[in-house]
């Protein structure tokens, strides 16, 4: 028998617009839909929209770069944020979706992984945020433009909403 004891905690949510995101998303944009094609079927998951498997990033070597670039970055809050300088990271797991209207993404979270992020590659205006959630019922709402990258940890609930256009 364990006894449960809770402390609230503010856990950050970190987030940015890449600099070079407008080449960066016209290659993997190119990418996605050239995946999707070679792997047209969705697993079973959270997310209620087209989504690639898991090892996406294992898959196809076009990502590489780009999973190093987030790697870096999560290495550098780490050392900003947390002042831990002796971490290395690597990527567990990678997939990338497309939302239509109507597509949603059930509230969960990413444990046992440090960090979770999400890139936004093509995203409109009537596309649904995404919204994170704590234990006390409180709840940040993050829009996502084109080109912002969110890393959280990955103990955080998040889910989105169905939404009324491209994601």
């Amino acid at each position: 028998d364990f006894n449960l004891n809770e402390i609230p905690v503010n856990l950050p949510i970190f987030s940015t617009i890449l600099d070079d995101h407008i080449e960066l998303n016209t290659y993997l944009k190119e990418i996605i839909l050239e995946h999707r094609k070679k792997f047209p079927q969705s697993r079973e998951s959270t997310v209620k929209a087209w989504h690639s498997g898991y090892d996406t990033h294992i898959l196809n070597p076009k990502l590489k770069g780009f999973t190093e670039r987030v790697l870096d970055i999560s290495k550098f809050l780490t050392k900003e944020y947390y002042y831990n300088t002796n971490l290395s990271f690597y990527m567990r797991d990678l997939w990338v979706m497309m939302y239509e209207k109507g597509d949603k993404t059930v509230k969960h979270d990413h444990f046992p992984s440090v960090f979770a992020c999400a890139y936004y590659v093509d995203v409109d205006t009537e596309s649904s945020p995404i919204i994170f959630e704590n234990n006390n019922g409180n709840s940040l709402t993050i829009q996502p433009k084109n080109g912002m990258l969110i890393i959280w940890g990955s103990l955080i609930k998040h889910m989105v909403l169905p939404t009324d256009g491209k994601r």
